[in-house]
């Protein structure tokens, strides 16, 4: 297998036992709950799902109902899922028959509701705390809405938002205290089982103290730092990358000055003698053609993308040390990220870059520990 992305399952379960120690053991969150989004944030939903289970956590958080029925088709076990993205109504049917709690974010959308069999049906309900996405922002709503889909027989499941400014700790502790108001206006919230607002950076503040648990959260929603990413100055750091993104080169070209490389001829020959490594990936496999000019690591060095990425191909400018089979690596860890990750610590530009790029043809391959 010449291109892959090898999943590290012994350090996804470091991680979910850390997270595990920090939040429910010692700050006492009652539930325990791994993002595992967007096919786990690209490292392959029913590969880490159950290592998640086995290991402190308790319910799994998808973006689509779709994601939620492939997790029950695939994972056995007692556990839930809850959808944190919208859910079209004529879809509910669905949503009962394989257990899964769905999103409510607005009285429209619930009048929407009414024409299905809501009973036993569990619901979440999604406050706006300041990033404006979906979500209730009036209290008045909030209860109309409850009292509304309480009288169908629904599940009251759960109350949530999201953190939109970690770093900002003033904006998050007023997402917070927004949190608390609006929840003051249901009922019986107490009743509620499920109550969060904590990703993985604001979990990171829980556990260092800066922004401590407050009495009313019963669950914490990490997502990033299930996988390994976090910010340099995190707790987190603990828990390690679980992904490793490489491929081989399959042949080495000896070129001299004025030959052309790839596609356009966009790229020429400049030295003497030049030595270009093709290696079996490209735009077909998620990479984006913008990486050219950026390096990847070979034996510990960096080497630089050449020409036009190709669907099938990306070439590499290289030295006569480099040998035919050697590994590539596009990410290896955040010492080491290619870069084509602009800043390593930006754990967005990570993930979007590497983790949910190769989603098309690159193989997922469970390994226990990564080769030096």
């Amino acid at each position: 297998m010449l291109s892959r992305l090898l999943v590290n399952t012994e350090q996804l379960k470091k991680n979910c036992l850390f997270l595990k120690k920090e939040l429910k053991d010692k700050l006492k969150f009652k539930h325990l709950t791994a993002t595992i989004k967007g096919n786990a944030y690209g490292h392959d939903a029913t590969l880490v799902a159950p290592i998640c289970l086995a290991n402190g956590i308790d319910t799994l958080a998808v973006a689509r109902l779709s994601e939620a029925i492939q997790l029950r088709q695939n994972v056995k076990g007692k556990y839930e899922i809850m959808i944190i993205g919208i859910v079209d109504e004529e879809d509910i049917a669905l949503a009962k028959k394989y257990n899964v709690s769905i999103p409510v974010a607005s009285l429209d959308q619930a009048k929407k509701m009414l024409k299905y069999d809501l009973k036993n049906l569990k619901i979440q309900y999604k406050l706006n705390t300041g990033m404006n996405r979906i979500g209730f922002k009036d209290p008045v709503e909030l209860l109309e809405t409850y009292k509304l889909l309480t009288k169908k027989g629904v599940n009251n499941f759960g109350v949530y938002s999201h953190i939109y400014d970690n770093n900002n700790i003033e904006k998050t502790v007023k997402q917070f205290d927004v949190f608390e108001k609006l929840l003051n206006a249901i009922p019986n919230w107490e009743k509620i089982p499920y109550r969060h607002i904590r990703a993985s950076g604001s979990v990171d503040k829980a556990i260092r103290g800066v922004i401590p648990k407050r009495s009313w959260e019963t669950n914490a929603r990490p997502g990033c730092s299930v996988y390994g990413y976090s910010s340099s100055d995190s707790k987190l750091d603990q828990s390690f990358n679980s992904f490793q993104l490489v491929t081989k080169i399959v042949q080495i070209n000896k070129t001299v000055k004025g030959e052309t490389v790839g596609y356009d001829s966009t790229y020429t020959v400049k030295d003497k003698i030049e030595y270009i490594a093709n290696l079996p990936i490209g735009w077909g496999d998620g990479l984006y053609r913008s990486f050219v000019g950026k390096k990847v690591y070979i034996n510990n060095k960096l080497y630089p993308i050449v020409g036009k990425m190709a669907m099938d191909n990306t070439s590499v400018k290289v030295d006569n040390t480099v040998k035919n089979g050697d590994t590539v690596y596009f990410f290896r860890d955040f010492k080491h990220a290619c870069t084509f990750i602009d800043d390593a610590s930006d754990v967005a530009n990570v993930i979007a870059t590497i983790a949910n790029l190769s989603v098309v043809r690159v193989p997922r391959v469970a390994v226990k520990k990564f080769n030096k």
